[in-house]
C-alpha cells in the first residue's frame, strides 16, 4: 500500500481510522506532504522559541563569565537565575500551546478542511490552562514511574552483584577485571533493556492525553485516566511512534557528539569553534521542533484510531429502516465525526 492510498482509504469510509501501524506512520508523513505551510509553521513557532530562549541564557551566561574576573556580584547571579526561569518558562508555555495546536491542524486535516497556523494556536491557547495541567500531570507520573522502575531494577542489580559474588567472588578475583566485565555487562544491558522497555510502557499510557482532553473537553486529571483507559491493550501503534522517534534520536545524536567534540578539540582553530558548535546547536533545534511535530501528529490520529475501533467514531448512523433489515451484530450508531473533536472550540 503506498502512502497516497492510505489517506484515500480512510476517507472514503471513515476519516478517523483504523490505521494499521504502519498505516499510521505512513499517514504521519503524508501531512507533512499534504499540509506542509501548516506543519513547518507550527515547527518554526517551536524553533523560534528555542532559538530565543537559548540565546537569552547563553549571552548571559557570557557576561557573567566576562566579569567573573571581578567577582560575581549577588545581583548577577539573581538576574542570570531570572534569565534562565524566564526562558525556562516561556519555552514550557509555547510547546504546550504547539502541542495543543498540532491537534487542531491534524483534527482539520482528518476532515478535510482548511486551518491556519493562528487559528490553530488561538484554539489552543484558549485551553491553556488545560494543557497546562495535563502535562504536569503525566510530567508528575512519568517521573514517579521512572523513579520507582529504577529503584526496583537497582535493587535487582545489587542483588545479584552481591549473589554473583558469593558463589563465584574466588573465580571472578582470579580473573581480574576481564573476569567481572564478562559477568557483569550482560547483567547490566539486561537492566537497562527492562529499564527501555518499562520507559515505553510509561510514555504510551499517557500519549493520548493531550488529544482526549481538547477532543472531548475534559479535565486534566479525567484526560489522563481516558488516555489509560482508552490505551489499553492497545499500544502497538504508540509503541511504534515512539520507537521511531528513538531511531532518529540516535542519529541526531550520531551527528551532534562528532560535532561538539571536534569543536572541544585543543588544537583547532578558534574560527571552526563557533561553527561547529552552531551546527551541532541547528541540528538540535531542528530535531527538537520535529520531534514536537511527528508526536503532536501521530498521538492525534492514534487517539481517533483508537476511538474509532473501541467506540465506533465517524462510523455511519444506521437509519431505523436499516437497522430492521441490519444483522443484529451490526455497527452500533456512533456521534457525527464533526461534532465530537471540535467539541468545546
Amino acid at each position: 500500500m503506498t502512502n497516497e492510498e492510505i489517506p484515500k482509504a480512510t476517507s472514503d469510509a471513515n476519516p478517523y481510522g483504523p490505521l494499521a501501524p504502519s498505516g499510521l506512520l505512513q499517514r504521519t508523513f503524508a501531512m507533512y506532504r499534504e499540509r506542509p505551510s501548516l506543519v513547518f509553521g507550527l515547527m518554526l513557532i517551536a524553533a523560534a522559541v528555542q532559538l530565543v530562549a537559548t540565546g537569552a541564557i547563553t549571552s548571559s551566561s557570557a557576561l557573567l563569565q566576562r566579569q567573573a574576573g571581578m567577582g560575581m556580584p549577588p545581583l548577577q547571579i539573581v538576574f542570570f537565575v531570572g534569565v534562565c526561569l524566564l526562558a525556562t518558562l516561556l519555552t514550557y508555555l509555547v510547546m504546550q500551546v504547539v502541542q495543543g495546536a498540532f491537534f487542531y491542524a491534524v483534527t482539520a486535516w482528518v476532515e478535510d478542511r482548511t486551518i491556519l497556523v493562528g487559528d490553530a494556536c488561538s484554539l489552543a491557547l484558549e485551553r491553556i490552562g488545560r494543557l497546562i495541567g495535563v502535562s504536569l500531570q503525566v510530567a508528575t507520573r512519568v517521573f514517579g514511574y521512572t523513579v520507582l522502575f529504577g529503584l526496583i531494577l537497582g535493587g535487582i542489580g545489587v542483588a545479584v552483584g552481591v549473589l554473583l559474588q558469593n558463589v563465584i567472588g574466588e573465580s571472578l578475583h582470579a580473573s581480574g577485571w576481564m573476569g567481572y566485565a564478562l559477568v557483569l555487562v550482560p547483567v547490566v544491558a539486561i537492566l537497562l533493556g527492562v529499564y527501555v522497555l518499562a520507559l515505553f510502557w510509561i510514555i504510551a499510557r499517557y500519549a493520548i492525553s493531550i488529544p482526549a482532553c481538547l477532543a472531548e473537553n475534559m479535565p486534566a486529571s479525567d484526560a489522563v485516566r481516558r488516555s489509560i483507559a482508552l490505551s489499553a491493550k492497545s499500544r502497538s501503534r504508540i509503541y511504534a511512534t515512539y520507537a521511531l522517534v528513538m531511531v532518529f534520536a540516535v542519529v541526531s545524536a550520531m551527528i551532534v557528539l562528532p560535532l561538539r567534540l571536534m569543536a572541544m578539540y585543543p588544537g583547532r582553530h578558534l574560527a571552526m569553534f563557533p561553527l561547529l558548535n552552531a551546527v551541532a546547536s541547528a541540528v538540535n533545534l531542528l530535531f527538537g521542533a520535529w520531534t514536537i511535530s511527528f508526536i503532536g501528529i501521530a498521538t492525534t490520529l492514534c487517539y481517533y484510531d483508537l476511538r474509532t475501533r473501541k467506540e465506533g467514531l465517524g462510523a455511519p448512523i444506521i437509519s431505523q429502516a436499516d437497522a430492521v433489515d441490519a444483522p443484529q451484530a451490526g455497527t452500533l450508531p456512533s456521534d457525527p465525526p464533526h461534532a465530537e473533536p471540535l467539541a468545546g472550540s
